[in-house]
């Protein structure tokens, strides 16, 4: 009788009526159904009328089901085949496939994406599987993920990307946030950054060089040591927004595997000249350091990074800089030990081997403000800042008389990206009305990234214009508009008589 039950089971659906739906167990076992040596028979229907994020966990989950499994009980790869078309079929928005095995994932996604890409190509937001597939965009299955128009997230370690399919990516992707692939060491860093700048909303690009030979190997494994520092170093200059360039820590599983042989070939420091022209703020959360960073570069992260890797720094003068970094909370170092004035930070010392430490950082408390650079609200008071780098948050426009009105500001650098959420006019008009403006103030340069519409235009001209008119030593006025081609500087000096 135990048998016979076996044999006619309860349905997927009914069962689930019984358990936690988010459960991994539970779903686990739904896998195990599908195993050539269940007891319970195989039933592709019930993985179709799953609701969506059910779907989606078994399909993640799917990718693992082999893993450490004795032969007999291994799913048989038709039959893997066909139910990840069932989960696939009706809309999804998640695909992640990522099998540890390289090239199993092709097994399963090539075949069925292309009626993916025909059923349900509006619904997709997130993309991630380690295909090696070579010429993939080229490939009918490429050219149909090429339809998944509202992705979010593209996520594909172990695929290496040419000219040509970057070119593709960054034209029909417009919506990703996160980009993950390998780069052909034929596309320069140059055409690289041009193609990237058509993806406004890009955060996180995680990405290695690679050359021919590579081309099947899993994302960050070591290659030539410093064939990717060029590149990160450009998109640290050049994309200020992004919170992740290289590598993103959180993403990555087996750490101790990984420290040493990614981490340590990325390097975020810049050129002295280079550091020593930054504007506003980065919004880097992980920073990568293998050199000696100009202070103005460590103040430029300051109020974003959270993570500081740190490889075969040495002496204090290494170091000096990086003690600027006042939000860091995790510390980690590779063939090199902090400072004494870094160590006073650190709370908890966790020993992965004899090469690398992890610290957790206590917040520095005591900053030197005299040069402040943010892309946060601004802090209460700015007693005390003569220089001051900020973005136009809504926050800190409400707070632009209290700005104007500071003692001690020489110099202000604001970006401008978010002016159509608010109205100037009330900030215009006190300014115009008060008696003292910016009394301090010697040069004030306006960094505009986004698009203005001339009314917008026109209240900006006007609040810009009672600042000129109000600052008694205002020497320098810059204008920045990131928007054109070839980055018109127009520049009004003003000298005191």
């Amino acid at each position: 009788m135990a048998n016979e039950d076996a044999r006619n089971p309860v349905s997927l659906q009914d069962e689930a009526t019984t358990v936690d739906l988010s459960n991994t167990d539970y779903l686990f076992r739904c896998i195990d159904r599908l195993r050539p040596t269940s007891e319970c028979p195989y039933e592709p229907f019930c993985f179709a009328k799953m609701p969506r994020t059910r779907r989606e966990n078994i399909l993640r989950l799917l990718a693992f089901a082999n893993d450490d499994v004795e032969p007999q009980h291994k799913i048989p790869d038709p039959r893997m085949l066909e139910v990840f078309k069932v989960l696939v079929k009706d809309p999804i928005e998640r695909i992640e496939f990522m099998p540890k095995i390289p090239g199993l994932a092709d097994m399963f996604f090539l075949p069925a994406i292309e009626g993916v890409a025909e059923s349900n190509s509006h619904s997709i937001r997130l993309l991630r599987v380690n295909l090696i597939c070579p010429n993939f965009w080229s490939r009918p299955e490429g050219l149909a993920t090429l339809k998944f128009r509202n992705l979010r997230e593209l996520r594909m370690p172990g695929l290496v990307m040419r000219t040509d399919d970057f070119d593709m990516v960054t034209s029909a992707f417009q919506h990703l946030t996160i980009l993950e692939c390998n780069l052909h060491f034929t596309l320069n860093k140059e055409t690289m950054a041009m193609m990237l700048r058509r993806l406004k909303k890009l955060r996180n690009f995680l990405f290695d060089v690679v050359t021919d030979g590579e081309e099947y190997w899993t994302s960050n494994k070591p290659t030539e040591p410093n064939r990717c520092i060029p590149y990160s170093r450009l998109l640290v200059q050049q994309f200020p927004f992004l919170t992740v360039v290289g590598c993103d820590p959180d993403l990555i599983k087996d750490r101790t595997q990984y420290y040493h042989e990614w981490e340590s070939s990325i390097c975020h420091v810049l050129d002295d000249n280079v550091a020593e022209a930054l504007n506003g703020a980065s919004g880097l959360k992980h920073l990568f350091v293998r050199r000696q960073m100009h202070p103005r570069q460590a103040e430029w992260h300051s109020e974003s990074a959270e993570t500081l890797f740190v490889v075969g720094l040495f002496g204090f003068y290494e170091w000096e800089s990086l003690c600027r970094l006042r939000k860091i909370r995790k510390l980690i170092t590779i063939d090199c030990c902090p400072s004494r004035q870094m160590a006073s930070r650190l709370r908890v010392s966790v020993n992965y081997n004899k090469n690398l430490q992890i610290f957790l950082v206590e917040e520095h408390r005591a900053p030197d403000i005299r040069l402040f650079m943010t892309i946060n609200p601004l802090p209460a008071t700015l007693d005390g800042i003569a220089e001051l780098h900020f973005y136009d948050l809504p926050k800190n426009m409400n707070r632009m008389v209290h700005v104007m009105r500071a003692p001690d500001l020489r110099s202000i650098h604001l970006t401008v990206q978010n002016l159509q959420r608010y109205n100037l006019k009330d900030v215009t008009d006190t300014l115009r009305s008060g008696k003292y403006v910016a009394r301090s103030l010697k040069t004030l340069i306006v960094r505009i990234q986004e698009p203005l519409d001339l009314d917008k235009q026109a209240m900006l001209g006007g609040f810009l214009e009672v600042i000129c008119q109000k600052a008694p030593n205002l020497q320098n006025f810059q204008i920045v508009d990131f928007r054109s081609e070839d980055d018109q500087i127009l520049t009004i000096l003003r000298t005191t008589a």
